[in-house]
């Protein structure tokens, strides 16, 4: 029950694109929180064309990556990674890896 009316709404939940406070400050977030990230684990993540801005925006910052893996079924891991591809430029250095196995998360043999 709440006691003090507001005609003030704001939702809790954003979406990445929206270019609110709350998503912006979250986006900057995400994008300290991962900078340092040298191995990247992808598991089932589409790379929406909607959110590309938001995924370069993070993906770029990991200027440390080296090793990238896709986890996703056999049918979908290929084009995760042509997806990818648009969002980071210099994906050839990184020999993208695929993971088909999907009974477990993946953990990469790095950690």
């Amino acid at each position: 029950m709440c006691s003090k009316r507001s005609d003030k709404f704001e939702p809790l939940l954003t979406f990445a694109w929206e270019n609110t406070p709350l998503s912006n400050s979250i986006i900057e977030n995400a994008t300290l929180a991962t900078s340092k990230t040298y191995v990247l684990v992808v598991i089932g993540y589409s790379f929406p064309f909607f959110n590309r801005v938001v995924d370069r925006r993070i993906i770029n910052s990991m200027i440390n990556l080296e090793k990238v893996y896709f986890q996703a079924p056999k049918e979908d891991v290929n084009n995760l990674i042509t997806r990818f591809k648009a969002i980071r430029s210099d994906f050839k250095k990184l020999d993208p890896e695929p993971i088909e196995d999907i009974k477990q998360f993946f953990l990469p043999p790095e950690l």
